[in-house]
């Protein structure tokens, strides 16, 4: 996958900016758990979680954004 040290990193802004991991799969060309799975192991890297926001599926991005937050969007 990629540069050393960024795997994930790809598919989270990808989730983050079509707001499903279906759309950043169908982006990829890759399964959504594929994507999902990526996504999980940056988390466990990083040491906090992405979670649903209540009543959907998509990546809740603010819970990310303490510890990732300033490199995510530059």
């Amino acid at each position: 996958m990629g540069v050393p040290g960024l795997d994930g990193v790809e598919q989270f802004l990808l989730v983050a900016e079509l707001g499903s991991f279906s759309a950043a799969a169908r982006r990829l060309a890759v399964s959504p758990s594929a994507v999902s799975l990526a996504v999980r192991h940056l988390e466990q890297r990083l040491g906090t979680a992405a979670e649903p926001p209540r009543g959907g599926r998509q990546l809740g991005v603010t819970l990310c954004q303490p510890r990732a937050g300033p490199a995510v969007g530059a």
